[in-house]
């Protein structure tokens, strides 16, 4: 066993992953707490969610000096190796998304950001959701959609999420959204033919 081999060699890790699949999650923050520089690379605990013993969620904070370079930092974490969710709270570059696109654990699923130009690069076959904020009078183009729903760089997407607000800090759970699945759009559109009739 994985949490084994980690003991044996000394690695705290391996406590960690032990205490959580034991169910003594109190323990396990301890062990986190005192190893964060090894476990998450000096960042904020805040910044990261666990699962099982590994990071499972993290969460970019909003002004930060370099989103690139943190993002780089916590890709090039060990204990992310199991990453699900990844949130960007800015307006990603070309480098960024390059970075998303060829460092993000193959585990990947749900990546929100906000909308830019860059966002058409995005190539994470693993990823099933993607969220994206409008931030100001930004509009969607063609020129960012068309690749995206081409199929070639994110053949597993099943949901697009467009936000039409701006975000402050990342939320725990994405809120309203304006756009959401192809199959929620045509529930909700039955929905409302079904209130028409019943309504006339």
């Amino acid at each position: 066993m994985f949490a084994d081999w980690l003991q044996s060699h000394g690695d705290p890790w391996g406590e960690v992953i032990a205490y959580t699949n034991a169910g003594r999650k109190k323990e396990a923050k301890v062990v986190i707490k005192e190893h964060a520089e090894s476990l998450m690379g000096g960042y904020a605990a805040k910044q990261f969610e666990w699962r099982d013993g590994f990071i499972d969620t993290v969460r970019l904070e909003a002004g930060a000096d370099s989103l690139f370079s943190a993002l780089a930092g916590m890709l090039a974490l060990r204990t992310v190796v199991l990453l699900r969710r990844l949130y960007i709270p800015s307006d990603p570059d070309a480098a960024t998304i390059a970075m998303v696109s060829e460092r993000a654990p193959k585990t990947l699923r749900t990546f929100f950001t906000w909308h830019g130009d860059a966002i058409a690069k995005l190539a994470v076959p693993s990823l099933h959701r993607l969220s994206l904020c409008l931030a100001g009078d930004t509009a969607p183009t063609a020129k960012v959609w068309a690749p995206l729903f081409a199929g070639k760089t994110l053949p597993n997407l099943r949901q697009l999420e467009i936000r039409r607000r701006a975000v402050d800090r990342i939320p725990g759970r994405p809120g309203r959204l304006a756009a959401v699945s192809p199959a929620r759009r045509r529930r909700a559109a039955s929905g409302r033919s079904r209130a028409k009739r019943s309504g006339a």
